[in-house]
């Protein structure tokens, strides 16, 4: 679909409900990946310029909420967990690939700190960032 000077193309998705996940090109950006409400994501594209992935939960946050009381129950299976996450985003991730943004995490089910520095760990790539309220990224397609 053209949307002004944009190109979207939805890519389907498991979830509960019918979902996509998308793929926005521009001129003056890239191409940027959305992904978000799916509980996998088995593509591989390519020349991605931004990445922006849902990382809605983790193990280890929830195992820590259920032993300390803070959480009351477990996961949706219908959003992706880090491990997933980080599996998607290397698998998306390219030498053009200027930032990846973080989506959808769970209060309670979630450490963005955490979150972030498995991401850069896994990458070795510093642009990574946590969406929160308020968050903005100037996106371009050339890295200067």
């Amino acid at each position: 679909v053209r949307i002004g000077g944009f190109i979207v193309q939805p890519i389907p998705v498991s979830h509960s409900l019918e979902c996509s996940s998308y793929l926005i090109e521009h001129p003056e950006i890239g191409r940027c990946l959305f992904i978000t409400d799916c509980s996998t994501f088995p593509y591989k594209l390519r020349n991605i310029h931004h990445i922006w992935c849902e990382a809605n939960w983790s193990e280890d946050c929830i195992i820590d909420g259920l032993m300390d009381g803070s959480l009351k129950y477990s996961i949706s299976k219908e959003h992706l967990s880090l491990d997933v996450a980080e599996r998607v985003i290397r698998n998306n991730f390219s030498l053009c690939t200027q930032d990846v943004v973080l989506l959808h995490l769970s209060d309670g089910r979630s450490n963005e700190r955490m979150f972030k520095e498995r991401i850069v760990d896994a990458l070795s790539f510093g642009e990574v960032y946590v969406a929160d309220k308020g968050f903005e990224l100037e996106l371009n397609k050339e890295e200067f």
